[in-house]
């Protein structure tokens, strides 16, 4: 009897080593069901609201028919990003571009910093974020991203590489596409129409060569450093400056690659002693200005010269018949407003600034913004055929409606507060802040930017963009189109 009890109790003993087999087995079911469940919650939550969270581009509207609505939200990683990554005195709207129908955005994003000496190199992760899609990584950084008219984003990639003497390659990105690679690039541009692109590149590995790049097309010959450059406004014509030995050219162009000068020089080419720079047709595209000199700059309309100048800038023509030019004149402590070679304003003082010259499109009104010793020092003042229309102690992004008889700008009324939009006649009247209930903070938390403010075509509405977050980026950033009544 003893031996039987014995037996059974042998019987009854666990198989260890199958009890851990079927252990592990569990443990593996456990596993692949997670790995199934977060699969299943990736594809059907997470990824499919960053799909969402895209440009849908048939949702795309014409500028007309376009009504306030919020584009996208920053996730708050890359929100606290951009800001990092801004200049002094820039906000995260000055990081963000919008297309002129206000409903296409990009901005770049430093995901991890190159590091780079002499001894060696860790590549970084740097790429764009164009309608809520990632664009490739690259490895060195992304340098001036720009927005052309109809959306596209165009920017410099740069790619650490390991050969000496060059840290990076750089590489023009236009769209999603990669147009070529160069031992340099810089100023990126689009033509009005957005159809066209250009940029500066150097190229050659012995005496680097200065050349531009035309929609993929190199320009210029051996010997020839080109430089500056510019589209016409009805975007077929474009012209860019050569040097050749000590002298310097402009040369016009078709953008069917055909030279016209002849059109604008009265002995087809006109040598400077200094590269051509600011480079403007008129909207009918029947004259060019340009600045030129070295020591002394000269404004040149067509062949002829005009009044040397220290520093010239702010160039431009009015928009309908392009028949008037303004600018800005400087010499020493001096800066005077210049229209059709007529000096219509001189201010006096070594701390005076004048920024965002402008005409309006009937030639009838120009406008800019003031600020220098002598005046309020406090405020910055918009200026209206040189009287003083408004001042508020922060403007920004002045601008006429099509028939000339309104004005608008981005103002605050202390550097603590946020921006709203100033709309009024020519002369002050009728003056309206809009202050959008859809975005306009109602907590001392949250931060307000503003951008991008146009006239729609009848100047009856004004279209910006906004960008709503609260100071530690905790929710992201919201990205806005907005409408409003100009009347």
């Amino acid at each position: 009897m003893d031996n039987n009890y014995e037996q059974n109790n042998l019987n009854n003993v666990p198989d260890y080593n199958k009890t851990k087999s079927n252990l592990v087995w569990l443990f593996v079911i456990v596993i692949v069901v997670i790995i199934v469940a977060a699969y299943y919650i990736y594809t059907h939550y997470y990824s499919s609201s960053i799909k969402n969270n895209q440009i849908n581009m048939s949702e795309i509207l014409p500028l007309e028919s376009l009504e306030s609505k919020k584009l996208y939200t920053i996730p708050s990683d890359q929100a606290k990003n951009i800001k990092t990554n801004s200049q002094p005195g820039q906000n995260i709207e000055d990081m963000i571009l919008f297309s002129h129908d206000h409903q296409q955005f990009a901005y770049a994003v430093t995901q991890k910093r190159a590091e780079i000496n002499e001894w060696s190199q860790t590549p970084g992760e740097y790429f764009v974020i164009y309608n809520g899609k990632s664009g490739k990584i690259y490895t060195g950084g992304i340098n001036e991203l720009k927005m052309s008219s109809d959306g596209k984003p165009g920017y410099i990639a740069l790619n650490l590489q390991t050969s000496t003497g060059n840290y990076y390659k750089y590489i023009v990105v236009v769209g999603e596409d990669e147009k070529g690679q160069y031992n340099d690039a810089s100023n990126i541009d689009f033509s009005q129409d957005g159809k066209h692109w250009a940029c500066n590149v150097k190229i050659g590995d012995v005496g680097v060569q200065d050349n531009i790049v035309l929609d993929g097309n190199i320009l210029g010959g051996k010997n020839e450093n080109i430089e500056n450059f510019g589209f016409n406004t009805t975007s077929d014509k474009f012209a860019y400056g050569i040097q050749n030995n000590q002298f310097y050219s402009l040369k016009v162009i078709s953008l069917e690659k055909t030279d016209i000068s002849s059109n604008y020089f009265s002995n087809n080419m006109v040598y400077f002693s200094g590269k051509p720079e600011q480079i403007v047709f008129s909207s009918d595209g029947k004259q060019i200005a340009f600045v030129v000199g070295q020591d002394k700059k000269q404004v040149v309309l067509n062949s002829n010269k005009l009044k040397d100048f220290q520093i010239i800038d702010n160039l431009s023509f009015n928009s309908k018949d392009g028949n008037h030019l303004i600018y800005v004149g400087s010499d020493n402590s001096s800066k005077s407003i210049i229209l059709d070679n007529t000096e219509m304003k001189k201010y006096q003082g070594p701390y005076i600034y004048v920024s965002e010259l402008s005409m309006s499109a009937d030639g009838n009104n120009y406008g800019y913004i003031f600020e220098g010793v002598g005046q309020d020092t406090e405020n910055k003042y918009v200026m209206i055929n040189d009287k003083i229309t408004f001042k508020y102690p922060s403007v920004k992004n002045l601008i006429f409606s099509p028939d000339g008889k309104k004005i608008a700008f981005i103002a605050m009324s202390s550097m603590a507060t946020n921006p709203f939009i100033v709309v009024s006649n020519i002369d002050g009247s009728n003056k309206k802040e809009i202050k959008n209930s859809l975005i306009f903070p109602t907590s001392s938390s949250m931060n307000l930017g503003i951008s991008n403010l146009i006239f729609n075509s009848d100047g009856k509405k004004v279209i910006y963009n906004a960008i709503i977050n609260d100071y530690s980026y905790s929710t992201g950033a919201d990205l806005f189109a907005i409408v409003d009544s100009a009347e």
